[in-house]
Parts: structure tokens; C-alpha cells; sequence
């Protein structure tokens, strides 16, 4: 253990050595001529990837310790066992703080490293500060990781068998949600990092900055969904809730980055249209995911919010406080600089070219005042607890999901449609056919939801809206394969489209929580449940027990769910863990969850139905793969004369 631990330490060293060294030299080209600069600057970009495998040598080791069984190192002993399968000493790397971190501090510095590769270098301004900022953050990060985390720390007791990973996370969809985030978190560091060294240079306009920064704002928009969608995944199989989202703290805060980076890449969109006054929006919003990245690894490593995923308050926590605030400075800084120095070109007079401004604009504000809603409403309890001294506050969720996300969520798909319908009717010179063709379906969808199923107005009004938007997208998509044009965001916005309305329908779901005895019944709206025997089985260690029950739909058997609760005989510091049951379809998901086996022999359960959860799945599917064709499908084309009439004089230099 101690050569594997020093070796680890050494590697991380090299890595802090290699930044610092490539962030020194990225100064000196500051105040060299240009082609003492350039060299310099090969030099600083040698030693990033120097980093890089240095820290990828680190990670190694880390995995080595954990697939290895090394219990002398602390959290393997905590996190992994010898009679754990491979794929969860894989994952339990990851759930350690310490472990989280260095893989964080990994991948910013190898797609750092990554970006630097495709960055031409000609010894100008902007290169010698996008190194210096890069290689600072990562500086930072590594740090953090060596002095603070220490992730080969010795145990402090010999240890013959670890703990092991904690029954909740051993489940294939949590070995997906931390590494996706953390690949995110990463991704963003690249437009933090190329903004503050635009502004730094002087060079805010030309067309390949915003290139860059919507392509890598693509792949952390990717990643964060994976994660996200991962993250609810696990919650809907694994949490008794039943449910894809607990608007757990940790859950809403992770909307934040996701919604800014969506709010950066629209502006970004918009400039291809010519409109050029959402440079400003650009310039500032694309930096945000990074800084709220970083605010929300501290959270997660502070304890101040209660909540299923903290890893609890940790010494991590001030380093990480530290870090984001001195980003959060210097973004605010390069956004005061930008608003003074970058220029507007007017949109082009169209009426329909002036509609998707204003549509875009609109939006932009959307994600800003939804992430804005939600971090206020997330950390008001704390802050009145702190004032009140009461423990008691807290913000009910009845006014997230009953409130502000149908109402949000309905004014989002509406724009969704109306954008893309405006684009299609600037294609066909102005033809009111597109909105016909998307308005009457939109309105009888209204009419027969309303007054025949006997929905509410929302549910109705959202239903409608995303009829509306669906038909508009399809139509534009037709368009765009018709003329060959990219497509990758179309079926991005399908997916949007999909989430939000079947958010909605499954918020209409139904449940009762109640006893049977042996051989009775529950009828939950059209669907029986018969309670047919109870079943207990052990093995592993493991004892599960639970009870049978028959689910049926009219003359039709749908299933044999059996929820159940585990206990460990041998190990009876893990505690209980309940594993709820659920049958999925199409249309509707059904949810058993087992609480007690009672005195008289009832068991206490709960059954939910929740509706379109399968479609919910699906578009985010949509929203994932939209994401990522559009990340691939090569470069975004501005209009013509953008590069040359907003150039600077004497800008020569290329961002590859």
C-alpha cells in the first residue's frame, strides 16, 4: 500500500508541477514577441498533456486499489468488499468524496488537455490566457485533490473485509449518474475557459469562438442529461417514492447548470441568425454552468442542505468554496468587461427573422428565471432557518408540481413550436399554411381533453401546446432533411417537447396506501391488486421478504409484483432497505411498494399509477441523442460576412 500510495502522490504532484509550470509559461508569453510566444506556448501546452497522463496514471491507481482489494487504503475500506461484483468496486471509486474528486480533477485536466490539441497555437493573447486560466483551474482542482481529499490515505485500523457499497447504490443506473456528471462539470470548464480568454484578448467576435463554445456546450449538455436521466432513473426503481424526482436539493440544484448552458447555446443559435446582440447574452451566460459546477460540488461536499446524496461536511468543502468564488469573480468581471466592449449588429428586418429574436430572447429569460426560482427555493429554507432559528421551514413541493412547473413548462413547449414555426414560415415566404397545419390539431386536442376526459385547463393547455410544437418541429425537420441541414436539434427539441407534457400527464397519478389480509383486494382506479401470498427468500447473506401481489386490468393478468424488504443477519449495520415493485407500460407504470407485515398478518403497502412515465424515458432519450448528433454533426454555419464585418482590425488568429 505505501508504494502504491506515494506513487499516487507522486503522480499527483507532477500533476500540480505540470500546470503551475504550463500557467508560468503561459505568462511569460504574455511579454514576448510573437514568435518567441509561440514556442513558449508549445511548451506550456506539452506540459498540460505532461498533466494529463500524469493524472490519468493517478486514476489508475485509484481504480487498482478498489478492483484489487487493497483495504489498507480508507475508502476502499469504507466503499468496497471483497465479495463485491467487479462493476460495483468499478463504481464504488466514484462514491467516495475523495474518489469523486480526483475523477473530477482527471477530467478537467485531460479534456482540457483534449481542447488544447485542437487549439491552433500562434503565440497570440488569447492562446497564452486560455492557458493560463485552464491550467490554473486544474491547478486548483489538483490541489484540492492532494492536500485536502488525500484519496490514498491509509485506514486507521487494519481491515480484513470492507463495508462495502451501500445496497441503494448498487444498481447499474448510479454507475452511470456520478462519472456523467463529473464528465459534464469537466466539459463546461472548456467555455469558462475560452470566454475569459476572449475577453482577456480583445477578441469577442470573430465566428469560431462561438463554434467552440456551442460545441462543447453540446457535450456538457449531453453528459448532464445522462446524468440527470441516470440519477432518475435509479430513483424510480430504487427510492419507495416510486417516483423520478424527490425534488431532492442536490436534484434541483443540478437543473441550474443545465438550464444556463441551454440558456448559452440558444444565444449562441441566435447569433447564426445574425442576431447580434445575443453576443452579450452569450459572452456571459456560457461561463455559468463552470461557476455553478463548482457552487454545486460544494453543496454536495458542505452538509448545509439536507439531502439523500451529500456525502456530508468534509474538508473539501472550504477548498471548493474558495475555487468557486474566485471563478465567480472572474466571470463577473470578464461580464462587466463584455457589456462595455462587445457590439450589437441590429437584426436583419424581417418580420419573421424579429419573431425568433424575440422568441430566443424570451426563452433566455425563461432559463434564467426558472434557475433563479429554483436556487432561491432550494436555499430559502436554509436562510430562514439560519434568521428564524427554526427548524421546521421548509418549501412544499406541491408548489413545484403543481405550479410553477406546468405553468413553466407550458410556456416552454409553446415557445418551442412558435420559434420553429416562424422559422418554417420564413422558409415558405410567409405562408399561413404551417400555422393552420399546426394550430387546429392543437386546438381540438384542447377541446376533447377539456370537455370530454375532463382534464384540468393546465393539463389541457399543455397537452395542446405540445401538439402545437410537435407538429411545428416535425414539419421544420421535414424541411431540413429535405434541404440537407443539420438535425440534431430537432429531435432534441422533440425530446423536450415529450418530457415536459409527460411530466405533466404523470403528475396526475393516483395513490392509496392501506392493509389486506390474505386474499384481499384493492382496486385502484381500473386496476386490482390481490394480495396472494407472502415470500421470503435468502441467499448471500440477504434476506428478502415480501408479498405477492396479483395485478390485473379487467379480465386481463398484467403482472406478479413482489416488493419487498431486505435485511442482513450477518451485517446488521446495514440496516433495511425496501426495493419497491413496478410494472411498466406504455401508457401507464404501476408502482407497489412494501412497508410492514403486521401483528394479524396484513401487510401494509402502497400502490401508485403513474401515467406516460414511458414516454418520459423516451424523451429524454431524444433530448441525449439530440444533443449529442448535434455535438457531432460538424460546424454550425454563420451567415455570410459574419467573420469578416465583425472582426477587428489586426485579428489574424484561429481557434484551430
Amino acid at each position: 500500500m505505501f508504494e502504491m500510495s506515494a506513487s499516487a502522490d507522486y503522480f499527483l504532484a507532477g500533476v500540480c508541477l505540470c500546470c503551475a509550470g504550463g500557467a508560468a509559461l503561459g505568462a511569460w508569453s504574455l511579454k514576448s514577441e510573437k514568435k518567441r510566444a509561440r514556442r513558449i506556448l508549445l511548451a506550456a501546452k506539452a506540459a498540460v498533456l505532461v498533466a494529463a497522463a500524469l493524472s490519468l496514471a493517478a486514476m489508475d491507481l485509484f481504480i487498482e486499489a478498489f478492483i484489487g482489494d487493497d483495504f489498507s487504503i480508507a475508502a476502499v475500506a469504507q466503499y468496497s468488499s471483497s465479495d463485491m461484483p467487479f462493476v460495483y468496486k468499478l463504481g464504488a471509486a466514484w462514491a467516495a468524496p475523495a474518489g469523486s474528486l480526483l475523477l473530477l480533477a482527471v477530467a478537467a485536466v485531460v479534456l482540457f488537455a483534449l481542447w488544447l490539441v485542437t487549439v491552433k497555437t500562434d503565440g497570440s493573447v488569447f492562446n497564452a490566457t486560455a492557458i493560463i486560466v485552464g491550467a490554473v483551474v486544474c491547478l486548483g482542482f489538483s490541489l484540492v485533490v492532494l492536500l485536502v481529499a488525500k484519496p490514498f490515505a491509509g485506514s486507521e485500523a487494519a481491515v480484513a473485509a470492507g463495508a462495502g457499497l451501500s445496497q441503494l447504490l448498487r444498481n447499474f443506473w448510479i454507475l452511470i449518474h456520478p462519472p456523467a456528471f463529473i464528465l459534464a462539470y469537466s466539459a463546461f470548464l472548456i467555455p469558462f475557459v475560452v470566454v475569459v480568454a476572449s475577453v482577456f484578448g480583445g477578441d469577442t467576435e470573430t465566428a469560431e469562438l462561438y463554434l467552440q463554445l456551442r460545441r462543447w456546450l453540446l457535450v456538457g449538455i449531453c453528459f448532464l442529461s445522462v446524468g440527470i436521466v441516470a440519477g432518475a432513473r435509479w430513483a424510480y426503481l430504487e427510492l419507495n417514492w416510486g417516483g423520478y424526482w424527490a425534488w431532492d436539493p442536490i436534484q434541483n440544484l443540478a437543473l441550474l447548470p443545465l438550464l444556463g448552458a441551454l440558456a448559452a447555446l440558444h444565444s449562441i443559435n441566435a447569433i447564426q441568425s445574425a442576431f447580434g446582440e445575443f453576443r452579450r447574452w452569450t459572452l456571459a451566460l456560457a461561463p455559468v454552468p463552470f461557476v455553478l459546477c463548482l457552487f454545486l460540488a460544494f453543496v454536495d461536499s458542505s452538509g448545509i442542505l439536507k439531502t439523500a446524496h451529500t456525502f456530508g461536511r468534509s474538508g473539501m468543502a472550504g477548498g471548493l468554496l474558495s475555487f468557486a468564488c474566485v471563478c465567480f469573480f472572474l466571470w463577473l468581471f470578464c461580464f462587466v468587461r463584455a457589456l462595455s466592449t462587445v457590439s450589437a449588429v441590429q437584426e436583419q428586418p424581417s418580420v419573421f427573422h424579429f419573431a425568433k429574436a424575440k422568441i430566443l430572447l424570451w426563452s433566455n429569460v425563461g432559463f434564467v428565471a426558472t434557475a433563479a426560482a429554483i436556487g432561491l427555493a432550494t436555499f430559502l429554507p436554509v436562510v430562514l432557518r439560519t434568521v428564524m432559528n427554526s427548524t421546521s421551514i421548509q418549501i412544499s413541493t406541491e408548489f413545484f408540481y403543481r405550479r410553477l412547473i406546468p405553468i413553466g413548462g407550458i410556456v416552454l413547449v409553446f415557445l418551442v413550436g412558435f420559434y420553429r414555426l416562424a422559422d418554417l414560415r420564413q422558409r415558405r415566404d410567409s405562408s399561413r399554411l404551417p400555422t393552420l397545419a399546426c394550430c387546429a390539431p392543437a386546438i381540438i386536442s384542447f377541446g376533447v381533453l377539456y370537455r370530454v376526459a375532463g382534464f384540468s385547463v393546465l393539463l389541457s393547455l399543455g397537452c395542446a401546446a405540445g401538439v402545437f410544437s410537435i407538429v411545428a418541429i416535425a414539419l421544420r425537420l421535414f424541411v431540413a432533411l429535405t434541404n440537407r441541414e443539420k438535425i440534431g436539434g430537432y429531435f432534441a427539441h422533440f425530446g423536450v417537447v415529450i418530457v415536459l407534457v409527460s411530466a405533466g400527464l404523470s403528475g396526475a397519478d393516483k395513490s392509496v396506501r392501506t392493509s389486506l389480509e390474505k386474499g384481499g383486494k384493492l382496486m385502484l382506479g381500473d386496476w386490482e391488486f390481490v394480495y396472494d401470498s407472502f415470500e421470503t427468500i435468502s441467499s448471500n447473506g440477504e434476506e428478502k421478504a415480501g408479498p405477492r401481489i396479483l395485478l390485473s386490468k379487467g379480465d386481463r393478468r398484467r403482472a406478479n409484483l413482489w416488493p419487498y424488504r431486505s435485511t442482513y443477519p450477518a451485517k446488521p449495520q446495514i440496516g433495511v432497505k425496501s426495493r419497491a415493485a413496478i410494472d411498466t407500460g406504455v401508457f401507464e407504470d404501476i408502482c407497489v411498494s412494501f412497508e410492514e407485515l403486521t401483528s394479524d398478518g396484513k401487510v401494509r403497502i402502497t400502490a401508485k399509477v403513474r401515467p406516460f412515465m414511458f414516454w418520459l424515458w423516451v424523451g429524454a432519450g431524444l433530448i441525449i441523442a439530440g444533443s449529442a448528433l448535434a455535438a457531432i454533426e460538424g460546424k454550425a454555419q454563420f451567415l455570410p460576412g459574419f467573420e469578416a464585418e465583425n472582426r477587428p482590425p489586426g485579428k489574424t488568429h484561429s481557434l484551430v
